[in-house]
């Protein structure tokens, strides 16, 4: 559990007399640096998947085009994710000719069963055309 050898360590310092040095315990300093390095890692990639999320989510509800408002609020990595995820997606679209971000009016983006029907109905439309 996070945080047990860090409360430990400074039980140690603790306990000591005000004024007298103990002799420091490296081992359990060091497995605490260790501890929150890790931690910090795991925190990381939780925040940046959170907001890789957001992002992806916000072509849904604004577009293509990110508002000022919400540009100011993105690194420069974020704001080149979202262009290249806007235009992952309008590939995606012109190759399979459906519009899923206007026509539709999704409140959400669609889940893969959606998409996966979307796509047979175009191809079902294709071949009776050509008939």
């Amino acid at each position: 559990m996070y945080g047990r050898k860090a409360c430990q360590l400074v039980k140690e310092f603790a306990c000591g007399e005000k004024g007298q040095l103990t002799p420091f315990n490296n081992d359990l300093f060091y497995q605490v640096v260790a501890e929150c390095s890790q931690h910090h890692g795991e925190l990381q990639s939780l925040i940046r998947f959170n907001r890789a999320e957001t992002i992806r989510n916000l072509l849904w509800k604004i577009g293509p085009v990110i508002p000022k408002e919400i540009e100011e609020k993105l690194n420069h990595w974020e704001e080149e994710y979202f262009k290249k995820h806007s235009a992952a997606l309008k590939s995606y679209m012109s190759k399979v000719l459906v519009d899923l971000t206007g026509k539709l009016s999704l409140p959400f983006p669609p889940s893969p069963p959606f998409l996966f029907s979307h796509r047979h109905a175009h191809l079902y439309l294709h071949i009776c055309e050509r008939y």
